[in-house]
């Protein structure tokens, strides 16, 4: 049997009171529960300890709901003066109300030495008597430490709501900032992938054999890519057609391309979608495309059940052999994509931080022949 999942609206006006209900229920029965040994010997649930309690949960709630904001508001606002009127009045009717139930109680059961002692040592004779220590240490007792547990509980919510809603603000900035990043992946490239297929339109099996892989790389980006996770398959299936159109497009006398995609076992597990291919893009653009000479990528992908690790190697162009025995025409150019990464690396890094957290670990080499990046994902 399935249960269906409920949502509570806690910002709805009638659930808060219902909450505020319940919450003071509890603290009733736990005063009364705690309480009636210390105070009257009465049993938890007797009527003269539910009766009483009642008498002292009335004072706190008013202090919770009236007096202390209102205290609050005046202290915060510099209103000295009122401040120390609302304080009076807090403090003096906390006392009343906290003493009227040892009135009550002398008052109906007149033989009872205990509850006439208790009156006598903590009741007031005189208006200066409300400021001594007796009805203070009476008051604070039964009043005044409630009241700072509820101040204490209503202050811990509000910092937990201020800090929820500043996290929800964040991860709708961190998901503007994804979207905004994906939609530079993804059309930066496409339009590259179309760039190699401009080449071998006129021959028929080759530009056929490369629509096919873009229309299933288009499939993929406007599908796969909009899903928060994806199964490691998936990936590396869009990763399989892009080094294929890499390999239609590049003579094998010119490029070695090695990759282990085909050995995986266990793809089930989930990536984010669209995060690896930056890599294997600035491998191709930045180091086979740019080199006049023959070039190579090797491109390992390791998993088990508790990671993927990535691994990515290419050769560069070496700038006193292959790009100096160019022409200079095609130098600058060629010049500027060995020193120029473009958007996509600083992109998968962004998104690394935004998505994954502390739960990767990224190390890039780059030397004069060969430029390296591993990727490990804790899944």
């Amino acid at each position: 049997m399935r249960f269906k999942k409920i949502n509570i609206d806690l910002s709805h006006k009638n659930t808060q009171i219902i909450i505020h209900i319940v919450l003071w229920l509890i603290l009733y029965f736990l005063m009364c529960y705690l309480n009636h040994a210390s105070l009257f010997n009465k049993k938890s649930f007797d009527k003269i300890n539910l009766l009483i309690n009642i008498d002292f949960i009335c004072a706190i709630i008013l202090n919770h709901y009236i007096l202390f904001p209102v205290l609050f508001t005046s202290l915060k606002k510099s209103k000295w003066l009122k401040a120390i009127l609302f304080g009076l009045l807090l403090y003096v009717s906390s006392v009343l109300i906290a003493l009227f139930p040892l009135y009550y109680l002398v008052y109906n059961f007149p033989n009872s030495k205990e509850f006439f002692l208790k009156l006598d040592f903590f009741e007031f004779k005189s208006l200066i008597d409300v400021f001594s220590y007796k009805p203070l240490l009476w008051t604070f007792t039964f009043v005044f430490f409630w009241n700072f547990a509820t101040i204490l509980i209503h202050t811990a919510y509000n910092l937990y709501r201020i800090q929820k809603e500043k996290l929800e603000i964040q991860q709708e900035r961190n998901n503007m900032e994804l979207n905004f990043l994906r939609m530079q992946i993804q059309p930066h490239f496409l339009f590259n992938t179309l760039n190699n297929i401009y080449g071998m339109v006129l021959d028929n099996h080759l530009a056929a054999n490369s629509v096919t892989k873009l229309s299933e790389l288009l499939r993929f980006s406007l599908n796969g890519s909009k899903k928060e996770w994806i199964f490691l398959d998936e990936e590396i299936q869009f990763l399989t057609n892009y080094i294929d159109l890499e390999r239609i497009r590049h003579r094998p006398e010119k490029v070695n391309i090695t990759c282990n995609f085909s050995t995986l076992e266990n793809t089930k597990i989930k990536i984010k979608p669209l995060l690896l291919v930056n890599f294997i893009e600035n491998a191709f653009k930045h180091g086979v495309n740019a080199s006049v000479g023959k070039s190579w990528v090797n491109i390992q992908l390791d998993v088990d059940v508790k990671s993927i690790r990535f691994y990515i190697a290419n050769s560069k162009p070496s700038p006193q052999g292959d790009v100096l025995s160019n022409t200079s025409i095609i130098l600058p150019d060629i010049r500027s994509k060995i020193h120029h990464s473009g958007i996509g690396l600083e992109n998968v890094r962004r998104r690394l931080e935004l998505e994954y957290f502390e739960r990767y670990a990224l190390t890039i080499k780059d030397t004069e022949k060969e430029y390296i990046v591993s990727l490990t994902l804790l899944v």
